[in-house]
């Protein structure tokens, strides 16, 4: 191509050739289908249509995830995510839960890095990439408290980090019914009796 020439590259399809502004990204492709049938805008046969290709979202969604079949593929129109400061989920004394992160800017190769705070605690999650730019992390503690999450792609904080999770009293009485337990700071569930003897020293 010579000096003061240009040419526009043809996209091989129109979901292809949707660009979106920054902060906005392409909905799933077969949801970019549908969009038009679902606003109440059929296309008229014949044509082309695209109705609300981008929405707006953060670069990197994260969100606590339950494995319960419901949930398939990321869905940038469902998945949202959490906001900065956010709780950003509530778990139970020693139960785990687990979160995904997916990088809406399809970075490849991104080194990402979960860091909990809790108290004097540092913890390093281990993070695992399941599928392109979606990537998986859990915790777990036996302290309540709030915890302080933060997340990094390639050294930089992502703009809705940090987040909180929440970490709230084991349910006694559901793992222990009918004796009476209550949960302690720490993992147990002891029995309110052993706790008023205590107490009396």
């Amino acid at each position: 191509m010579t000096l003061g020439e240009w040419h526009c590259d043809r996209a091989d399809s129109l979901y292809d050739g949707i660009h979106c502004p920054v902060g906005y990204y392409k909905v799933p492709k077969k949801t970019f289908d549908q969009q038009c049938e679902l606003s109440g805008s059929p296309c008229p046969e014949g044509y082309n249509c695209y109705c609300k290709p981008c929405v707006q979202a953060s670069d990197v969604a994260v969100f606590p995830w339950h494995d319960d079949g419901l949930q398939n593929e990321f869905d940038v129109t469902r998945d949202v995510g959490c906001f900065k400061m956010d709780v950003c989920g509530t778990v139970e004394q020693t139960r785990e839960i687990m979160y995904h992160a997916y990088d809406n800017r399809h970075r490849k190769n991104s080194t990402v890095l979960a860091v909990l705070h809790l108290g004097d605690d540092e913890i390093y999650l281990p993070v695992h990439q399941i599928e392109p730019y979606l990537f998986e992390f859990s915790f777990s503690h036996s302290e309540r408290g709030t915890a302080i999450l933060e997340l990094s792609f390639d050294g930089v904080q992502i703009p809705n980090s940090p987040l909180q999770i929440k970490i709230s009293a084991r349910d006694c009485e559901k793992e222990y019914p009918g004796q009476g337990r209550i949960p302690v700071s720490t993992v147990a569930c002891i029995s309110q009796f052993f706790e008023t003897r205590i107490d009396s020293f």
